[in-house]
């Protein structure tokens, strides 16, 4: 039988979304991709803007002008694989209407992800 205080969904349900909250900004202060990753969830809630924030990484990825070394690939790898998963999970909520995700580059270098039918 598994104890109170091993890390079940049961458990934390458990500590209460306050304390919740408290600890995820805790554990995510040194790890940006984990803070572009609750950024892309609270951004996906009620009218939150997604594409404004996947087209935000994009440009920046974009803009980037140092060179990925061997030890950053699979970090940019995860990070690419983050914003192609919150595209697909975006075109699914999109396709009662007809309409899928599409990125737009503009003249000045930004990246724009816009929804077009």
């Amino acid at each position: 039988m598994p104890s109170d205080r091993t890390p079940y969904a049961k458990n934390l349900v458990a500590l209460g979304a306050k304390r919740l909250a408290e600890l995820l900004l805790e554990v995510t202060a040194g790890d940006a991709a984990a803070k572009r990753r609750l950024r892309l969830e609270l951004a996906s809630r009620g009218d939150g803007d997604v594409a404004s924030q996947i087209g935000k990484r994009l440009f920046s990825i974009f803009r980037s002008r140092s060179l990925v070394g061997r030890r950053m690939v699979k970090e940019l790898g995860r990070d690419l694989e983050a914003q192609r998963e919150a595209i697909a999970a975006m075109s699914q909520k999109e396709p009662a209407r007809g309409a899928r995700p599409s990125l737009a580059h503009t003249g000045d270098g930004a990246v724009h992800l816009r929804t077009v039918r």
